[in-house]
This record gives structure tokens, sequence and C-alpha cells, in this order.
């Protein structure tokens, strides 16, 4: 390294988020419309529990390790997040989609392509395309890349189902993938971050729309962008938050813990709902399940009297239950500092896979 000019200050354990690498589609809590375009491709993350150096509880995503995009299942058993058992499961799906809002404002003047954008190349092995540089590039496009949780990504399935057209080769009826150039259609969707459960997604069918030969030139996003941890670096990262993660209420679960501010690990939570970077967007089961958790836990609390050795200790024992009931009535986590639940969580996502793909298909 010759100089400061050569020097990389950012670098380090730091992982890059999601919308450090692409642009992700704006959701709000009005319907807004966007068009399929390409392939997808699935992740699965684990989300653990920590608390920060100020005490706050937060949640940690880490790529698990035997996830394969490639049949949207698992295929190995070495993932050491997925071993632990402390962290809670997400599978989410990223899409290139245009943004009808953005395509409908573009700018007077904008940038050419560069060299590399106008070159035809090949997204995820097979859709050939043009790829946008990167978040660094000037060029303009109307795609953004649209983030769902496995619940929706059902949902986008089903509407596939529907969205039957006939098949001039065949003389046959069948179903299109809402991205086929020819046969696909628009989706309006809608976020509301203050709604529990799946339901904080709307997603409703719009109307069909054939590609045109502009649309099919608009630059696009890469979607292989988030990487795994090798083998060895994720063992050693889960060691380190095996310290250091807490439960629900932000009580630690290990023997070994040892001050937040101690763990060597990256600590920095996704945050936002909209642009895809948070726990958001889970079915309402996980959510039944954390309740059934916290009334059980409250039960049991309630039950735990310690036993009197005789009638003057009675009025002592009856004294401290009731201070004991009452701190932990006052012990419940603060709802600003819970993320609401998994994104893209589904109770039924290991059940059934083979029949649940979303490989969208150019035709």
């Amino acid at each position: 390294m010759k100089g400061f000019g050569d020097s990389k200050p950012n670098s380090g354990n730091k992982k890059p988020q999601l919308k450090d690498l692409v642009e992700i589609a704006k959701l709000d809590k009005e319907f807004r419309t966007f068009r399929l375009v390409g392939p997808i491709i699935s992740y699965y993350n684990f989300w653990f529990n920590i608390k920060t150096k100020t005490g706050k509880k937060i949640s940690v995503p880490r790529l698990c390790l035997d996830f394969d995009s490639s049949i949207d299942d698992f295929n190995g058993d070495k993932c050491p997040y997925r071993a632990s058992g402390a962290g809670r499961g997400s599978k989410f799906y990223l899409a290139n989609v245009i943004d009808r809002e953005l395509q409908e404002n573009k700018p007077r003047k904008t940038s050419e392509p560069t060299k590399s954008e106008r070159k035809t190349r090949k997204l995820l092995g097979d859709y050939e395309c043009h790829i946008i540089d990167g978040k660094g590039s000037k060029s303009w496009t109307p795609m953004r890349v649209l983030q769902l949780p496995a619940s929706q990504g059902e949902r986008l399935r089903g509407m596939m189902r529907l969205n039957v057209h006939k098949n001039k080769k065949t003389g046959k009826s069948e179903p299109f993938e809402l991205s086929h150039p020819k046969y696909g259609k628009d989706i309006n969707i809608k976020y509301d971050p203050d709604v529990a459960g799946p339901n904080k997604y709307d997603i409703l069918p719009a109307k069909d729309s054939r590609l045109s030969e502009e649309e099919l030139e608009y630059l696009m996003w890469p979607l292989d962008v988030l990487k795994t941890d090798k083998l060895e670096v994720a063992q050693r990262d889960m060691e380190e938050l095996e310290k250091v993660i807490v439960d629900e209420d932000g009580k630690s679960t290990s023997k070994k813990r040892k001050k937040s501010d101690d763990y060597e690990g990256d600590v920095d939570s996704d945050e936002g709902g909209s642009d895809g970077d948070s726990e958001s967007g889970s079915d309402s089961d996980d959510d039944d399940k954390k309740s059934k958790k916290k009334k059980k836990k409250s039960d049991s609390d309630n039950d735990s009297t310690p036993d009197s050795e005789s009638d003057d200790d009675d009025k002592k024992s009856k004294k401290k239950k009731k201070k004991k009931s009452d701190s932990d009535d006052d012990s419940e986590p603060d709802s600003d500092d819970k993320e609401d639940s998994d994104l893209g969580s589904d109770d039924d996502d290991d059940s059934d896979k083979g029949s649940r793909k979303m490989k969208l298909r150019r035709r």
C-alpha cells in the first residue's frame, strides 16, 4: 500500500446490507405498481437477538450456509447458525421489477450506459439482459429490486396459476409466470409496517402488460449479491454470538455470556421495513408462538411460589411472592426495541417445498 489513496478505511468484518448493493423497490401504505421482469433468487436468513453496547435488544441476520437458491431448499447440514437452534429462520425472494412511477417520471436528461452495461450478459445463469454496473452507476433505470418474504412469494405463485393464456404453439390454455415478457402482468403492492404478520403486505394483480422492446433493454440489477460466510468464519462468528444472544425478554441464554461491547462480530442490524432490510413481514403463526411462549412463562412465574417452612415465615413468603409477581409484570420488553418478527418466515416453508418453487421463466 503506497499511501492513503490505496487504503480501505471502511473494510473489516461489517457485512454489506442489501440496500448497500442494489436499489430496493420502495413500498409504502399506498399501492404502488410494478412489473416483474426476469428470474428470481431466494435466500434464507437466521435472526439472532443480541444486546448492543447501550443495552438495546436488536436482531442481527446471518445467511444460512446450507441453503441452495438453485433448488429453493436446503442442501447440506454444515451451517453453524442453523445448527445452533438459537435463531429464527426466514426465507425471502429477490426479483427485478419495473417501478411504473419511476418509469413515468423519467428525467429529461440521462447518462449513457457504460460500455459494460451495453453488453448483453446473463442474469442468474441464463437470462440475457443488460446489467447495471452497481449502485455507483450514473446510468438511469426504472428497475428496482423487490424483496418479499416467502408468504408473499406464495401469493404471487397463486396469482401465476390464475394468469392463464392460450399457448399458440400447443393450442392449449396454460398458466404463465407474472414475469413472462408477453403474457405477464403488473402487480399492485402496498406495505403497512403497523399491521401485524403477513397482512403488512397487500398484493393485487393489475393489468396484463406485454414488455416493449424498450422495457426489455432496461438495465437490470444483479440479484446474487448476498454472499454467505466461509464455514470457518461462520463457526467463529457463531461462537461469539452465543456469548451475547438474549431471549425475547432480553435475558441472556448462555452461561458463557460476556458484555455486549466485547463482542467481536458484526452487530449492525438491518433496519427499515419497506426496503427489505428488516424482519418485518412475518406470518402470524410466528407471532402466535411468541405470544404462547410469553403466556407460558408468565404462568410458570405465577406458580413458582417458595415453600414456607413455618407459620412465622408464611407472611414473608407471601410478601416475597407479591413483590416478585409485580416485578415480573413490569419486565415486558419495550415494543420499540423489539423487531416485529421474521422477514419472510413461514411455518409451512419447510413442507412441500418441491411444489412451491418460484422459478420465473422467460418464454
